[in-house]
């Protein structure tokens, strides 16, 4: 698994997650780890933030369940990032 998308699951099982936080953390292609994490079995839904406001319609990702990879083991070397407001 590369490191970027390795990095988004691990957010992903700890939070829901923001695509402008992906940005803020130089994933500028998040839409396109997630997909990959899809075709690789994992159950993620796209709705509008919730998280926090947003002067345009940003989304976030949540995670609903995993293909039988246990959790614990894809974050323990990932902190959740930290939205900042711009």
């Amino acid at each position: 698994m590369n490191s970027q998308k390795a990095r988004v699951l691990a957010w992903l099982t700890q939070q829901n997650l923001c695509a402008t936080t992906l940005l803020e953390q130089r994933i500028p292609r998040g839409a396109a780890r997630i997909l990959e994490l899809r075709s690789d079995g994992w159950d993620i839904t796209t709705r509008e933030c919730t998280q926090h406001p947003h002067s345009t319609k940003q989304v976030e990702y949540v995670l609903h369940n995993s293909p039988g990879i246990l959790w614990p083991d894809l974050a323990k070397d990932a902190t959740p990032p930290i939205y900042t407001a711009t």
